[in-house]
């Protein structure tokens, strides 16, 4: 059984950052699903233009899908914006023991939660895609080793 990388790349706009709880739950071929993994780590996560990696436990099926769900740190639930927006470029997941199971998914777009709403949001990843551009391959190999074909 090996670990999963989860490689997210925060987009290169203006208030692209955020400071969002983030959990995903892992869905597997057989369709079972794992439980919620928090996605935080020491420091500032998911900051503008950045790329945040994570190490969770894979379990031992084959990984098929993911799906995210964001909330506000306790911490910032009453601040003074109107909501709290992040810039969600693109997620690549891939097995530490490199076996050629990875997904690649490109929201790229704004993920929004309002301000005070202390309430989990799912957030619509689309679904995996297999079109990769040729310069984007080397920066995501960075964070999750060699890239495999995404399927």
């Amino acid at each position: 059984m090996s670990d999963l990388i989860i490689a997210i790349r925060t987009g290169d706009v203006k208030k692209a950052g955020t400071d969002l709880d983030v959990d995903v739950k892992l869905t597997y071929s057989d369709g079972s699903q794992s439980t919620w993994n928090r996605l935080d780590t020491p420091g500032d996560d998911h900051e503008r233009n950045t790329v945040t990696t994570h190490r969770i436990n894979a379990g031992s099926g084959k990984v098929s899908g993911i799906t995210m769900r964001v909330k506000h740190e306790a911490a910032h639930l009453n601040d003074d914006v109107s909501y709290d927006a992040w810039f969600l470029s693109w997620i690549a997941i891939s097995r530490t023991d490199l076996s050629g199971n990875q997904l690649f998914y490109r929201p790229n777009k704004w993920v929004e939660v309002p301000q005070g709403d202390a309430n989990w949001h799912n957030v619509d990843l689309g679904a995996p895609t297999l079109s990769i551009p040729a310069d984007e391959i080397a920066e995501i190999a960075k964070f999750v080793g060699k890239v495999f074909s995404w399927l």
